[in-house]
């Protein structure tokens, strides 16, 4: 169901795309027509492309196989999902692709790089890198942004220079006299400001959906930002260090249940309970996901991999 859900998704925005391009003659870039921002697509592109990646490698295996689906069937739905994630041109969605094959290279040398034999092995990962490494290419060429990230980033980083970083003053000037990438720039701001919020307060200033407004408000900075771009942020500033550690150790435990299943009895959907999991993490270094509803797409979803594993632990130790 989350596979199917995730191409009918995907091919509605190639869809769209392919209208575009037939009409204008060039195909839609940076832009996305199915979600409201190409952080909602791209988040949802890579936790479906979770699934695929697993039942790709592992899934078709045991009692309980994960899908049914042949693996070209599933190599399609991996390129359709890759093809459109590229187009949506979101950097932060590019890092969790990336992410997401280095891991799944890493868990199929482990568990599969005896069986196969390292030669073998040493030729999956040379091709997986070397996708990796395109992708990451091919990521940094398209977006212009990426020219100016390192000198827009450490302005940001020296964020009490101006007011820009609130939104309350014009953005600084690169060395060429051109505006920062507004996007790098307010992210590192935001991470470093947060940090500092953190770290004045390591008992949080109180937990609401806009956490680090309120609390750079509180502390006299009269600004005009939603939230911090950063989820470990927005949950450090609202409900401190201990909030951050609990949430942490939560998904420790989702992690660690997860890693159990899959070394223990192979089950899939212990790896796919791993990679979500993870994937959730990662993104929250550098988007605010932990609200609405990847959220609660995260937490359904956990929720129902739990049930099932727990359920499946029971029936083999009663066979």
């Amino acid at each position: 169901m989350v596979i199917l859900a995730g191409c009918v998704l995907a091919l509605t925005e190639f869809s769209h795309g392919a209208y575009v391009y037939l009409t204008t003659g060039l195909w839609p870039y940076n832009e996305v027509y199915t979600t409201a921002t190409k952080l909602e697509f791209t988040f949802f592109m890579n936790f479906v492309l979770a699934f695929v990646v697993a039942a790709f490698c592992f899934g078709q295996r045991g009692t309980h196989p994960l899908t049914r689906f042949p693996r070209w069937s599933l190599c399609l739905a991996a390129a359709l999902i890759l093809f459109v994630s590229l187009k949506a041109g979101a950097r932060n969605g590019m890092i969790g692709l990336v992410y997401l094959m280095l891991s799944m290279l890493l868990v199929y040398s482990v568990f599969e790089g005896l069986k196969i034999g390292w030669g073998k092995t040493l030729l999956i990962a040379g091709v997986v890198l070397a996708a990796a490494g395109s992708i990451a290419a091919y990521t940094i060429k398209q977006d212009s942004r990426n020219q100016v990230f390192v000198e827009s980033a450490t302005a940001g980083w020296h964020y009490a220079d101006t007011k820009a970083w609130l939104r309350m003053e014009p953005y600084p000037k690169l060395s060429n006299g051109m505006p920062v990438d507004d996007s790098a720039y307010e992210r590192v701001a935001w991470i470093h400001s947060g940090l500092d919020l953190i770290a004045a307060k390591p008992m949080g200033y109180g937990y609401s959906r806009n956490a680090f407004t309120n609390a750079l408000t509180a502390t006299g900075h009269p600004n005009q930002v939603g939230h911090s771009h950063s989820g470990f942020i927005d949950l450090g500033v609202g409900l401190g260090v201990i909030g951050v550690a609990l949430w942490l150790a939560f998904c420790g435990v989702l992690i660690w249940t997860g890693y159990r299943a899959f070394r223990l009895r192979r089950d899939t959907l212990g790896l796919v309970l791993m990679l979500v999991t993870c994937g959730f993490l990662g993104r929250m270094l550098l988007e605010s996901v932990n609200k609405d509803h990847m959220l609660h797409l995260f937490l359904f979803t956990a929720a129902a991999l739990l049930a099932e594993l727990r359920q499946r632990e029971k029936g083999a130790a009663h066979a």
